[in-house]
């Protein structure tokens, strides 16, 4: 598809679609991924939300951070961002983009860079994601942070591991409990003379002996199933891990995620390098909304600068007697000398 290069003549055919991402951002957090190799579309989507600001009477303003611990804590932590935001909500800004993607070079060198940077390398940070979601709220804008999908979709596949394993650990326990209340009540009645010893017992202990006794079966057909039911999150295990150790399953795990509602966030593929189009595919509210062909954008948009405000007849009148004061100290001090006129 042809691309277009927009004007103030001729939009982007695409522009009622961003005002309409735009507009529907919710406050918080918001992970925008892109992966398969290109990353270009993470810096155009940015730059086409900031136009969508622009075009709504707000702006959008990058924060230069990269989701690193180090970083965070070199740049002062929450307190900076909080300022940051501060600066800029008193004007109206209600959208913040923060974007590591390389921004000078060919593309090789863009590419090595990437290749390098935080965004490649680790995961968000989960602690430092948090306390950016909870700002954001606070202040009631939001926050775009660009990821690769691969690294996003790791992270999730790490944290179902973490579930997956807390959970084998839950039942493994309760499954334990089972088999030795199993062997306890087994051995008792094993014992010589088991039913003289129950029949001398008080009734009421021997009351909970016969029922324990019936309890068998079915303490046996419990232990059955938490077994089938460890064996099911082994297996879920196992596929979790394959999927971490193959890039394609990871972005079909974080597409198959988005589109279940199971992680909130957009997702920008290209699905070929030489494409000049992307798509988007937007579940930051309720639903899941897909948006493309979206034309690549590369200057990032600026809001008009107001014109120079005229002086009203008022404004030199208010003006003429502070200034002939401020002529008339300095001329004084000149001719005096004396630094109290």
């Amino acid at each position: 598809m042809p691309q277009t290069v927009p004007t103030e003549e001729t939009p982007s055919p695409d522009d009622r679609e961003f005002e309409q991402i735009y507009q529907n951002l919710p406050p918080g957090l918001v992970v925008v991924a892109c992966g398969g190799g290109p990353f270009r579309p993470l810096q155009s989507f940015c730059f086409s939300l900031k136009g969508a600001a622009i075009r709504k009477g707000s702006d959008a303003v990058h924060f230069i951070w990269d989701c690193s611990r180090e970083n965070w804590d070199n740049l002062g932590g929450v307190r900076h961002f909080s300022d940051f935001i501060g600066q800029h909500a008193v004007r109206g800004v209600r959208l913040f983009l923060i974007d590591s993607t390389p921004r000078s070079g060919s593309l090789t060198q863009r590419t090595a860079e990437l290749v390098r940077s935080p965004i490649a390398t680790g995961p968000l940070d989960r602690d430092i994601v948090g306390l950016i979601h909870q700002e954001a709220l606070s202040k009631g804008v939001t926050v775009i942070v660009t990821a690769l999908a691969e690294v996003v979709a790791i992270e999730q596949v790490q944290k179902t591991l973490e579930d997956l394993d807390s959970a084998i650990r839950e039942k493994e326990a309760s499954l334990n409990q089972i088999r030795d209340g199993l062997g306890e009540i087994e051995r008792q009645f094993q014992l010589p003379d088991a039913e003289a010893a129950i029949a001398a017992l008080p009734k009421e202990v021997a009351e909970q002996m016969r029922e324990a006794r019936e309890a068998l079966p079915r303490l046996r057909l419990a232990a059955q199933e938490v077994e089938a039911q460890i064996a099911e999150l082994n297996q879920a295990r196992k596929r979790a891990n394959r999927i971490i150790k193959s890039p394609s399953q990871l972005l079909t795990s974080l597409k198959t995620n988005i589109l279940t509602g199971s992680w909130k966030g957009i997702q920008l593929e290209q699905h070929r390098v030489d494409d000049d189009w992307y798509s988007a595919t937007v579940a930051t509210g309720n639903g899941v909304e897909s948006f493309g062909p979206l034309d690549f954008t590369w200057e990032c948009p600026q809001p008009p600068v107001p014109p120079p405000r005229s002086e009203s007849k008022t404004d030199r009148d208010k003006a003429t007697p502070e200034a002939a004061v401020q002529h008339r100290g300095s001329w004084l001090r000149r001719l005096f000398g004396d630094p109290g006129l």
